[in-house]
Order: C-alpha cells, then structure tokens, then sequence
C-alpha cells in the first residue's frame, strides 16, 4: 500500500516519492526523509513537507490537484521555476500539481509569489481524489 496511515483523525497522509537512491541521498543529507515528506490532506487544512520546507494551507483555500509532467531537465528536489510553482520532487513521474493561496518562499530568495505547489507521490491518484472538489449538501 503506497498510502501512510492517517495522521490524525480525519485526516490522510501521503507520502512524497523521493526518487532513486542517489536522489534519496542527496535529500536526505539536507534534511528530506521518508519520515517528513509528505502531504497531510484533512477537513480544514492541508499541509506539504518535504524536510526543511513546511507549509499549512487552509483546505478551502487548494484548488483540485492534477497530474503534470515533469521533465528531468527540470531538476530533481526543491525546485523553483521563479514563475509561481515550486517542485518537491523526487522523479518525474506521478508529479502531482496542487494550486494553493499565493505565498513568497525563501526558497524562490522571496523574490516570486508562489501559486503552485508540484510534488512526486508514491499515490498520485489518491491525492488527486482527497483533494477533489468538495461535495456540499
């Protein structure tokens, strides 16, 4: 099961694919373990991890997740295009795509508004579909 237990009650936790070895390696020397990568989807919030990089989003406040390419050319883990996404990847496939409330990141030196947040997962369609539109009654 590619999925990690839930976190708390309510909510599910999925974990970020960190790649190959030397890949893993490498994150792992800068703090990114299979112990904090992850995306924590619950009712009011959402929360992505990948070592030192931290964010909580309100959950109504995330758009619907999708699945994107990510070329190798791109770069593998924390990654910043300066035009609004940051990746947290580990390989290039299963790159899921999260838009979240626009926020400036040390890692983009503050210079950029990030609106999007794209990471590999070992489950992407089940992050896709925890982070599917809500149904309201």
């Amino acid at each position: 099961m590619t999925k990690a237990a839930p976190a708390h009650e309510g909510r599910e936790r999925f974990a970020i694919d960190r790649g190959i070895l030397p890949v893993r390696f490498l994150l792992g020397t800068f703090g990114a373990t299979s112990r904090n990568s992850y995306v924590d989807v619950g009712p009011e919030t959402m929360t992505v991890r990948m070592g030192l990089f931290h964010w909580t989003f309100p959950r109504d406040a995330v758009g619907p997740a999708a699945s994107r390419s990510w070329s190798i050319l791109r770069g593998l883990g924390w990654r910043s295009d300066f035009r609004g996404t940051i990746g947290l990847v580990g390989r290039p496939t299963g790159v899921v795509e999260i838009p979240v409330p626009a926020f400036r990141s040390w890692l983009t030196l503050r210079l950029d508004r990030t609106r999007m947040i794209a990471v590999s997962m070992r489950d992407p369609a089940g992050l896709i579909a925890a982070l599917a539109p809500r149904q309201t009654d």
